[in-house]
C-alpha cells in the first residue's frame, strides 16, 4: 500500500511538472513572414533529382503557355527560417484547383514579363510551417 502512494504522488509531481514546463514554453509561431503580388511570366522550381522509377510532380514548371494557370506560390520556411519547400495552387484548364506541397527543393526561378510577353499577376508569399495549417 506504502509502494502504491508514493508512486501516485511521484506521478502528481511529475504531471504538475510537465504542466509548468508547458505553460511556459512559448507557443509555435504561425507567421505570414511577407506577401507580393508579383507579375509573372514564367516560374519553374527545380526540385533534388529524382529516379526515373519515382512519381513525378505534373506541374512544376509554369512557362508561358500555362503561367495563367497559377495562382499562388508559398515559400514555406521552418522555425530557424530554412527552406522546407515550395507550396504551389493552380488551376488547371480542367477547372479543378490543385494544391501540391514540394519538398527537396534545389531552387525557383521567377520571371517578369518582357514588353508583349504573356503573364499573370501571382501572389508569392513567404510563411513558416505552422501557418500552413491555417492556410
Amino acid at each position: 500500500m506504502k509502494v502504491k502512494g508514493a508512486l501516485l504522488k511521484r506521478g502528481g509531481m511529475v504531471l504538475l511538472a510537465l504542466s509548468l514546463v508547458l505553460l511556459v514554453l512559448p507557443g509555435a509561431e504561425a507567421e505570414v513572414k511577407s506577401v507580393a503580388k508579383v507579375k509573372l511570366s514564367e516560374v519553374q522550381i527545380f526540385l533534388q533529382q529524382r529516379w526515373p522509377t519515382q512519381p513525378q510532380y505534373v506541374m512544376t514548371s509554369f512557362s508561358s503557355g500555362n503561367i495563367k494557370f497559377l495562382d499562388v506560390v508559398d515559400i514555406v520556411l521552418d522555425r530557424q527560417g530554412q527552406v522546407v519547400g515550395v507550396r504551389l495552387v493552380y488551376t488547371p484548364g480542367d477547372g479543378f484547383q490543385r494544391d501540391v506541397f514540394l519538398r527537396g527543393v534545389r531552387g525557383w526561378l521567377f520571371k517578369r514579363p518582357t514588353l508583349g510577353s504573356l503573364y499573370k499577376e501571382v501572389k508569392v508569399r513567404v510563411v513558416t510551417t505552422d501557418e500552413l495549417n491555417n492556410l
